[in-house]
């Protein structure tokens, strides 16, 4: 998978856009110390928030391709709540990355 991701990488900043059927999912923790370590590692604590994004030209034209839906966690009562309902939810605060192909990730040098 490394190296797919690899790929995947390099042809985003060769051209600055993504594949025509682009799909990402982001699970989103909050970070607490591992006391099993003998030195400081974060590992995952309580669930903040799932993302997900799709990017179908035909399906969602309208917002250059480009689906999205967010939840966020109640961890007290254990339940997934949507942040605003429909495929447009995150259309108008992804616009800001619309040079990037309305995503906000950047591909680091490694």
């Amino acid at each position: 998978m490394i190296w797919r991701s690899k790929l995947i990488a390099a042809a985003f900043r060769a051209t600055a856009s993504f594949s025509p059927t682009a799909k990402f999912a982001k699970i989103e923790w909050t970070f607490k110390k591992n006391e099993e370590s003998p030195y400081f590692v974060n590992i995952p604590g309580t669930l903040k928030s799932l993302s997900f994004i799709e990017k179908d030209l035909k399906q969602f034209p309208n917002m250059h391709g480009w689906a999205y839906a967010q939840w966020t966690n109640d961890a007290a009562a254990d339940t997934l709540t949507p942040n605003v309902e429909g495929p447009d939810a995150g259309f108008a605060c992804h616009s800001k990355v619309a040079a990037k192909d309305y995503i906000f990730t950047a591909y680091p040098k490694r």
